[in-house]
């Protein structure tokens, strides 16, 4: 997206990374969740104070504090949609890189999953748009058509 309307992107964990110049589960770990949670606000509070620039964020960054207000806030916003099973095929194959995740069996996996997207739902559901990605990612350029006037 930011590609096609020719402006910056930036990914909240990254900037994190780059920030505190540790990977997030290194920092996770040495933080605890409370504290990775602080972190996350406050480099929202930072990053939504940029112009021309689209940023995606970790799934959880919404579900604290008031982030999702301050999201909305800064700009558009679009919950990219997806379901339980999809983000299971997924991120099974990276669960070890992510603290929440690391050392589930498939079976606390799919159950993990599916109860923290029932928990976040009523911050998604906040997002200006939703795109059902289910299938693929044609609705999405549908949005983009229409919140950027394309």
């Amino acid at each position: 997206m930011a590609q096609k309307i020719g402006w910056q992107w930036l990914d909240t964990d990254k900037f994190i990374e780059q920030r505190y110049r540790k990977n997030l589960p290194e920092l996770f770990d040495e933080t605890g969740e409370e504290k990775f949670r602080k972190i996350e606000h406050n480099i929202l509070l930072e990053v939504a104070e940029f112009n021309n620039v689209v940023i995606s964020c970790g799934g959880g960054l919404p579900c604290f504090y008031d982030n999702m207000e301050i999201i909305k806030n800064a700009g558009t916003t679009i919950y990219l949609k997806d379901t339980a099973d999809n983000l299971f095929e997924r991120l099974k194959k990276t669960k070890n890189e992510r603290i929440l995740l690391k050392n589930k069996t498939e079976t606390e996996l799919k159950n993990y999953i599916f109860e923290t997207l029932q928990k976040r739902e009523e911050f998604y559901q906040q997002a200006h748009f939703t795109v059902n990605v289910d299938k693929n990612f044609d609705h999405l350029n549908k949005i983009f058509l229409k919140v950027f006037n394309f």
